[in-house]
């Protein structure tokens, strides 16, 4: 059976390794190109408030805006499409830049904020920052350094969308009034390609949607299959969704100096647009590069193309393209999609017969379908045209040459053209033209200048006896106005159809076959060299071969001579020309191909001679291939069937007969899938055949599948006529039978056996499936709600999911009543329902009102949550308080039963929508009650998903209301001498949601109270611990009011934090919110507590030694301040040092002069290790080099306060690690080998495994020492050589210098360093530094060269294969070692040369392979392979062979000739020579 039968969605051939759950966010970059392009507004029309200021306090700025996803990120997620692949899921197209208030808004109304809402809010607030930017109110130029028009309001953008778009929808027409336009175009089915074959198929009109998102296609079509008519249905339908195409014929613009975009603008249709309107419109993303035929340009003219798009790709990152071209041309670094354009499917064929000819037409079309040389050509629009049209009632041509040959005779015939032939010509014309075409196929072009064509007719002239001819000049005139060639705007002339070139050059090349008097061609002729050996000569062989073999003995003969000399060229070229030429010239060259064929074919191997076997479509090798396409290994028998892309099933009618009926069923099925979708009409009409006789339903199903997929449902009805049951109620459950069967009487069977279907099947999960599959978007509501209701229907059981999400896609408004009516009868709904059921408008009373007040289970409570109003919400939190209340007075005598229940009915009111819940709140605005203040500000701190101190999404209005319902509530509970701490810490950790300045007062009020609460609890804990009693941990609630007061963080906040540096529990988190306040850590908005992390924010600290460098003598109040009350607390001796250190180190981090005397009074203090550390880190953060004998210090004294249980130091060594990763960073970095000693002696173990921080900090280490240091480190600690971070840290420093340390590593028998011990990847990543700087290749050689250990060598190899430089790659093949590495992984090295990658990022998950001209590497390895040395050549055959596997898989380059080198004289493959 064909694979795949089920399409892929586009989002998973897009990308094939995307996981469903995953999802995908915005980069950094993203974010702040939507934020950007915004002028940081937000981009609701209604809202406009600015997202970026100044941080409070500090030289910082704060942003409270949200790059919002327009389609969600993942799946269940508002507007989710899953037709994005994950790169446009995270794309700057699918996001909209909104403050945090709308940004929940937009998530939670999806019925009103849709795409296609958010789209145009988008642009419009593009264009609003545009005006904005300039500070004018009338006309705004938006000014960019190439220069935008000017537009004075959102009116004028959409009057010049629309001019535009009239522009191109006229420069589309203009294609159409060709002679060489259809005269009955169809749009042509295509389908996303990928390396496993082609996926679902979709239709022009779908692909415009495709670009939208993708924004990258390449369309990849055979010639004449209507690249150009299609990029033109394509350009309409684009104009039709809103967008501007601009299509613009390569051939054309390519003679021309100027850019892409100056080139259109004088386009006669774009005259009346300044250029600079079409850059507007790219930049805002509504205009989509159509760029054609790409496969007529030179290689000068592509590679000039290719740099211009760099440019607009980088100028304009929201810039659409679409690059038309034949799949030989693909080697260009743009597309994220490929897209192949299929050949007409029967119906279409059919709809185009009817239309041009009638019945007549539908005649005609049945005799090519039954004539072997047409049944392929009718699929290709260009023939099946010219068929239609000149042979509606005669006899059919029969070949490719025959049909243009005929369509070239037609246009002739016309009186005007024939007249002027004679008379002006002179009957020359074909000569002409022949010449003409042979000028342009010679330079590798479709178009070439007046004085080229002129040289070429003038040559004509010449040798004509023809006396009459006017000047070149008015030849090349008379040409043009005959319709003969086509002459561009910038005056070069080409044919209308790049076949038609390749047919007139097909007649110079069979001029030169009959000239050839020597009875073999060999490699050394110009017809072997300039010709056969170039790509871009192939089609015009063919044809001349497919016309000398039908002509005489003396053209078979000539044929002959170019299969015997092409197969040492390129077989799969000499396979063409056998299949496209007469029957009898396989008689003149039987022998050698098969002698050739046998000896090139490893036995048992799906190989390139397999391919080429069957690539000649002749029964003489099928009982090789036989066996290899009739296993019944399934991925073998693939492999083998898809080597050559495409075979003639007819030629195994010998196998077939004999052994068919005794092939396993799959392999069957297989075998007659893929004859469908690579046998062409003889495929097709061979697994018609052999399915009708097959007793297989598997079998039947399978083919009729892969016909209904390539729309041969005329053959498809033919097997369901005599099927069983069993194969039409199959066939019934897929959703795309009607797309490909025609007759109405089997859609009308289908369609019975369908309802059928789902009316037999039991499992209410898969009855759903399957009336998804099958009804798509005619979904019936009266049919499936009843399934979505069922208590039989478990949505949260394994399997459902995938059915669900595709439901909520196709009909969210059922699955959401249907949503709503399971929690109203308390039945399970799946995870992450409540975004959908924010649609659902606000219900108080009924069943769903009833499910969030009893609260059964937690999901469906939270459901229900979701959609009840105010009236149900109070109704919640009044039952919640009593029930809360109840709890606390039992205390511990409450059962786990009740505690559960109470925490149950707080997450299901946390689960409201925020408005709503504030809305209710502030109806107890007036509470004054201690414990049900508390009890509300639990519910407020906890609400939403975003909780815990995180700033609550609300309007102004409802957040200025809770402020000052939270100022009354501090006054209540601070008036209320009941009140204790916990009840107060409750309400300042809820007033951090809300950060305002007028919660400053109320923040010290509370802060106060809690001062003093605290002050009294440990006044009565002492004297209860004086009377012999119990003393209790009392809770610090320090920590809250810091952090509220620094996240208010203006002049008042921090004047409050001043106030309180003298309290002796408040003091030292004062210190530290004014630290925080003044510095935040450039890696995190929201620093917390650096001294207790387990890491050190070294770019904070390279900040601060640099600030202190520059102005060393700047000390800022708040250092003053906090220091002061530091020094205070060193006097009198008797109290506790460790405070005034704590306090110190706080001011440390900020500017504080030189404090130099106190920082050693501070060290002289005898504090804790810990204390001490405190100290030192606190001083690094603040700009100072830690002192190494200070660090050594602290280590030995960590050691000693441990001496007595070690163990537990050991099992635990965080603190040691935490002084190891300052030693770097000290005055000495080599002290760390001194503190690693010290280590060694009390720790047992080896420290492999725990040096990742270690290994962070040489990686900061100022200077250039660091290399060094940790070559010592290793040298050292040989274990660490085996931690994937030394290696890491290492290719973090100059890739020279990491060349360096470890070549010394290498050449040093003690250091411990062996390649074996690499990481695996390390190798790769330091050729892949080295690759694009030519100092480092360099030294990369020689280093190779120069070294003399094999493991030295090994591994430089390795990284030499990871630059992709040829001339490395052939250093490696001289050298035994080197060949070795090679000889290991062959496909991956030559696979770094012959292809790179897009994106170019190393380990990126996704990426195409992009072919490159590996042409001076093939001749290098072919070299070697016929030089004296016996393993050498051995191993250049190999790699060859290898390289063309390679070109097979991924493609190849037409600039690269077909034989590796050929003037060597030598053929490849050679099998006959030993």
């Amino acid at each position: 059976m064909a694979e795949p039968k089920d399409p892929l969605p586009l989002e998973e051939q897009l990308d094939s390794s995307a996981e469903v759950r995953v999802r995908h966010n915005f980069s950094a970059q993203t974010k702040r190109l939507l934020a950007e392009r915004v002028g940081y507004l937000c981009s609701n029309p209604g809202c406009r408030i600015l997202t970026i200021g100044p941080r409070r306090g500090e030289t910082k700025s704060v942003i409270t805006g949200v790059a919002a996803h327009i389609a969600a990120a993942s799946i269940g997620g508002p507007r989710y499409d899953a037709t994005f692949s994950p790169e446009i899921r995270a794309s700057y197209n699918n996001g909209i830049w909104l403050c945090a208030n709308h940004a929940h808004q937009i998530d939670h109304d999806v019925g009103h904020f849709t795409v296609d809402v958010l789209r145009k809010w988008k642009s419009d607030a593009e264009d609003f920052a545009g005006k904005l930017m300039t500070g004018a109110t009338g006309g705004a130029r938006v000014a960019l350094s190439d220069g935008w028009t000017s537009i004075s309001s959102d009116a004028d953008y959409v009057a010049m969308v629309e001019m535009a778009q009239t522009a191109a929808v006229e420069h589309l027409a203009s294609f159409k009034k060709l002679d060489e336009w259809p005269r009955y175009a169809v749009q042509l089915g295509m389908s996303l390609s990928n390396q496993t074959g082609n996926g679902q198929e979709f239709t022009v009109d779908q692909l415009a949607g495709i670009v939208r998102l993708s924004r990258e296609i390449k369309l990849v079509a055979p010639p004449g299959t209507g690249k150009t008519t299609t990029m033109v249905q394509l350009g309409d339908a684009i104009a039709a969704g809103g967008a501007v195409p601009l299509l613009i014929p390569l051939p054309e613009w390519s003679g021309s100096p100027k850019a892409l975009l100056e080139w259109a603008a004088d386009l006669q249709a774009f005259r009346a647009l300044p250029v600079g309107s079409l850059r507007r419109l790219m930049a805002s993303g509504d205009l989509v590069l159509q760029l054609d035929g790409l496969n007529e340009l030179s290689g000068d003219a592509r590679s000039r193309l290719i740099a211009h798009l760099d440019t607009l790709r980088r100028e304009y990152p929201l810039m659409m393209l679409v690059i038309s071209t034949r799949r030989q041309a693909l080697d260009i670094p743009f597309g994220k999609a490929t897209v192949e354009i299929q050949e007409l499917a029967d119906d279409q064929q059919e709809e185009i017969a009817r239309s041009l000819n009638g019945d007549a037409g539908l005649e005609m079309l049945d005799h090519a379908w039954r004539t072997a040389g047409l049944r392929d050509l009718v699929g290709i629009p260009l023939y099946l045209s010219a068929l239609l049209r000149l042979a509606p009632d005669g006899a059919l041509p029969e070949t490719k040459d025959e049909v243009i040959a005929a369509l070239v005779k037609d246009h002739e015939k016309d009186w005007r053209r024939s007249d002027t032939i004679e008379t002006t010509l002179g009957g020359q014309h074909a000569l002409l033209l022949q010449e003409i075409a042979t000028c342009a196929t010679k330079a590798g072009q479709t178009s070439i200048g007046p004085e080229l064509a002129m040289a070429a007719i003038a040559k004509v002239v010449a040798s004509v006896p023809f006396a009459g001819l006017p000047s070149p000049k008015q030849v090349l005139d008379t040409l043009v106005n005959m319709h003969a060639l086509r002459r561009d705007e910038d005056g070069k002339v080409r044919f209308s159809h790049h076949q038609l070139q390749e047919w007139y050059s097909s007649q110079a090349v069979e001029a030169m076959l009959l000239a050839h008097s020597f009875p073999d061609l060999l490699l050394s002729d110009a017809l072997s060299i300039d010709v056969i050996n170039v790509r871009t000569w192939e089609e015009s062989l063919l044809f001349a071969c497919e016309r000398l073999s039908r002509r005489d003995a003396a053209g078979l003969a000539a044929v002959s001579k170019v299969v015997r000399v092409t197969i040492g060229i390129d077989p799969s070229l000499a396979a063409a020309v056998i299949r496209r030429s007469s029957a009898q010239l396989w008689d003149l060259v039987s022998e050698i191909v098969m002698r050739f064929s046998f000896a090139w074919h490893q036995p048992d191997s799906a190989d390139l001679a397999l391919s080429f076997m069957v690539a000649t479509g002749r029964p003489e090798f099928a009982a090789t291939v036989w066996p290899l396409i009739s296993q019944s290994d399934g991925q073998k028998q693939l492999e083998a069937l898809r080597m050559a892309g495409r075979f003639t099933p007819s030629a195994f009618e010998a196998q077939l007969t004999a052994g068919y009926d005794n092939l396993p069923e799959e392999t069957r099925a297989t075998l007659l899938g893929e004859f469908v979708d690579a046998g062409g009409m003889d495929g097709i009409d061979g697994a018609v055949r052999w399915a009708l006789g097959d007793p297989s339903s598997k079998v039947k199903i399978g083919v009729i599948e892969s016909l209904i997929f390539r729309r041969a449902g005329r053959h498809a009805s033919k097997i369901l006529e005599v099927s069983g049951p069993d194969v039409w109620a199959a066939v019934a459950t897929k959703g795309y039978f009607e797309e490909g069967i025609e007759n109405p009487d089997h859609i009308t069977r289908l369609r019975a056996e369908r309802a059928a279907a789902i009316g037999r099947e039991t499992s209410l999960a898969r009855k759903l499936s399957l009336i998804i599959e099958v009804r798509r978007d005619l979904l019936d509501e009266g049919e499936i709600l009843p399934i979505l209701e069922s208590p039989q229907l478990d949505m949260r059981k394994e399997g459902i999911g995938w059915t669900l999400t595709r439901l909520s896609e196709i009909a969210p408004q059922i699955l959401a009543k249907a949503l709503v009516s399971r929690i109203g009868n308390g039945l399970t709904i799946p995870y992450g329902s409540e975004a959908l059921l924010e649609t659902i408008e606000p219900q108080d009373t009924g069943p769903v009102a009833q499910a969030a007040l009893e609260a059964a289970s937690r999901n469906v409570g939270m459901a229900a949550a979701a959609i009840v109003g105010a009236t149900t919400v109070r109704r919640m939190i009044d039952e919640w308080l009593i029930l809360d209340q109840g709890v606390r007075d039992l205390g511990q005598a409450a059962t786990k039963e009740q505690r559960d229940t109470e925490n149950l009915k707080a997450s299901v009111i946390k689960a409201t929508k925020p408005a709503t819940f504030l809305t209710v709140l502030l109806q107890f605005a007036e509470e004054t009650r201690p414990c049900t203040i508390a009890a509300l500000s639990e519910l407020l701190r906890g609400h939403g998903s975003d909780r815990e101190s995180k700033v609550m999404p609300v309007d102004e209005d409802i957040r200025s209301r809770v402020v000052d319902m939270l100022v009354g509530w501090a006054g209540a509970l601070v008036a209320n001498s009941d009140t204790d701490r916990g009840q107060m810490n409750e309400l300042a950790t809820a007033m951090r949601r809300f950060p305002d300045s007028r919660l400053v007062k109320p923040a010290e009020q509370l802060l106060d109270a809690d001062i003093k609460g605290a002050a009294e609890e440990r006044a009565n804990d002492m004297i209860e611990a004086r009377r012999g009693g119990v003393r209790y941990a009392r809770m610090s609630y320090d920590w809250t009011y810091r952090d509220l007061l620094r996240e208010i963080g203006d002049s008042a906040a921090k004047q409050a934090l001043l106030a309180r540096l003298g309290d002796e529990q408040f003091g030292s988190h004062a210190a530290c919110g004014l630290a925080q306040l003044f510095a935040p850590s450039p890696d995190s908005p929201d620093t917390g507590n650096p001294v207790f992390r387990h890491w050190i924010d070294y770019r904070r600290a390279a900040l601060a030694h640099q600030a202190r460098q520059s102005a060393p003598n700047i000390s800022l109040p708040e250092a003053d301040a906090i220091l002061a009350e530091a020094e205070r607390h060193l006097f009198p001796e008797s109290l506790a040092p460790a405070r005034a250190i704590n306090m110190a180190g706080w001011g440390f981090m900020i500017p504080h002069g030189n404090r130099d005397a106190l920082i050693s009074r501070l060290f002289g203090c005898t504090v804790t290790s810990r204390s001490r550390f405190d100290l030192i880190t606190k001083l690094f953060l603040g700009g100072h080099t830690p002192d190494h004998t200070v660090l050594l210090e602290g280590l030995q004294l960590l050691f000693a306060e441990n001496e007595r249980n070690m163990w537990s130091l050991e099992n635990d060594p965080w603190e040691v690690f935490r002084w190891l990763e300052l030693f770097p960073q000290s005055t000495k970095p080599e002290s760390l080998f001194d503190a690693l000693d010290i280590v060694a002696k009390h720790f047992r173990d080896n420290l492999r495994g725990r040096i990742d921080g270690l290994l962070t900090s040489i990686r900061h280490i100022p200077g250039d020492g660091a290399p060094g240091l940790l070559r010592e480190l290793a040298r050292r600690h040989p274990d660490f050589l085996q931690d994937h971070s030394w290696y890491q840290t290492l290719i973090s420093f100059d890739a020279l210098d990491a060349l360096g340390v470890v070549v010394q590593m290498s050449d040093d028998p003690d250091s411990g360093w062996s390649p074996d011990r690499t990481a695996y990847s390390f190798p790769g990543d330091l050729g892949y530094a080295l690759e694009n700087r030519p100092a480092g290749l360099k030294k990369l050689s020689s280093t190779f060269a120069a070294a003399a250990l094999p493991r030295t060598k090994a591994f430089l190899a390795k990284a030499m294969l990871e630059t992709g430089r040829t001339e490395l790659f052939m250093q490696l093949v001289e050298d035994p070692t080197g060949r070795e590495v090679i000889r290991r992984e062959p496909h991956m090295a030559l696979q770094s040369i012959a292809y790179r990658r897009d994106p170019p990022i190393r380990d990126s998950g996704s990426f195409t392979h992009i072919p490159v001209d590996a042409s001076p590497l093939r001749a290098a390895l072919f070299r070697l392979a016929n030089g004296g040395d016996a393993a050498g050549a051995e191993f250049g055959k190999r790699c060859l062979t290898e390289l063309e596997e390679l070109r097979s898989d991924y493609g190849r380059v037409d600039t690269e000739p077909r034989h590796p080198d050929i003037k060597q004289g030598v053929a490849w493959p050679n099998p006959l020579v030993a």
